[in-house]
């Protein structure tokens, strides 16, 4: 199945933070470009032109916290992720995103009942180069995954 433009709900540059524990007083910075998915999916990039997927997390499952006024924080059974915002009015318009994908997510599966077929992992997807487009085949993403540079 190809998913064009209208698939993706907000794509832009924000900051993961890697926190540490409080005995730590370091953490790493690191601007990625995200791209999040009406399907509950949030993929990110080294940056807007590459096709390398760097990492992705589905937010089935996932709650959407604020951090401060430009960070949000979400909680998944695996990790939790710290992003900042460059401003307060992005940062709601990616809290906004997240839930809305989150909500969508958690209709889906339960539309598909508990009796198995519902997504369990990330789906393996192919990007163009400007992520304008995905293709979602029923693989799991793996860190460092290469997509095709389709044009869509």
């Amino acid at each position: 199945v190809i998913f064009g433009p209208e698939s993706i709900l907000k794509a832009g540059w924000l900051t993961k933070t890697g926190k540490r524990k409080a005995a730590s007083a370091f953490s790493t910075e690191r601007k990625r470009w995200f791209v999040l998915t009406r399907g509950g999916k949030l993929l990110w990039f080294t940056n807007e032109q590459s096709d390398s997927l760097k990492s992705a997390i589905s937010l089935a499952g996932a709650t959407v916290n604020t951090v401060g006024e430009k960070e949000v924080q979400i909680v998944t059974p695996e990790k939790d992720y710290f992003l900042a915002a460059d401003d307060t009015t992005e940062a709601q318009a990616w809290i906004e995103g997240l839930n809305e994908a989150g909500a969508a997510q958690t209709v889906r599966k339960a539309k598909r009942g508990s009796n198995g077929s519902a997504l369990t992992a990330a789906a393996s997807m192919h990007i163009s180069a400007r992520h304008g487009g995905i293709c979602e085949e029923p693989d799991v993403i793996q860190r460092g995954s290469s997509f095709k540079q389709d044009r869509f």
